[in-house]
């Protein structure tokens, strides 16, 4: 294997890992909003954090391209047979020169397993708030049902329209 000096390349790529971990912090912080934001019940919060969240998203996504550029060139450099380049792999080529990008890769991982964790866990939030409130209007329509009495177009009782209405769960 042959080992390479330090280069532009290499350069370029460590300031597209450090650009991703502030994208991925900036991620973490709107993902903890958002769950504050819905465990206080502030749909105001959670509509601007929404928008936000997809703007970021946009702006995760051009970075995640521009380092997939810089480690296609850089890894073009070292080994052009690979179809698939790795970071980690990378790294091997550069024995030594590359400790810093290294220590970089590991609070990227760790960054995006945070994003990934928070996303579960707002994800189970809604679900949750979404299955009480159905339950809720379950239990409204139930009793509407029970003492709403509806009259038809010629004065005679009938059932509650209301009470006939389904609440619209998807499982």
């Amino acid at each position: 294997m042959e080992v390479f000096e330090e280069t532009e390349d290499l350069s370029l790529l460590t300031n597209s890992v450090k650009d991703l971990i502030d994208g991925y912090e900036q991620a973490e912080t709107l993902l903890e909003s958002q769950i504050k934001a819905v465990v206080s019940n502030d749909s105001e919060a959670m509509n601007q954090l929404i928008s936000t969240q997809l703007d970021h998203y946009e702006k995760l996504s051009k970075l995640e391209g521009i380092f997939r550029n810089y480690l296609s060139d850089a890894y073009g450099k070292v080994d052009s047979k690979e179809t698939q380049p790795k970071l980690s792999r990378l790294l091997k080529f550069y024995q030594g020169k590359a400790g810093r990008l290294s220590a970089m890769r590991l609070d990227l991982i760790g960054k995006v397993e945070g994003v990934k964790t928070l996303s579960l866990r707002l994800l189970d939030l809604l679900k949750f708030a979404q299955d009480l409130n159905v339950d809720t209007l379950k239990a409204i329509m139930t009793a509407v049902g029970k003492h709403d009495v509806h009259y038809d177009q010629h004065g005679k009782t009938g059932n509650s329209s209301l009470a006939h209405l389904s609440i619209d769960q998807k499982g």
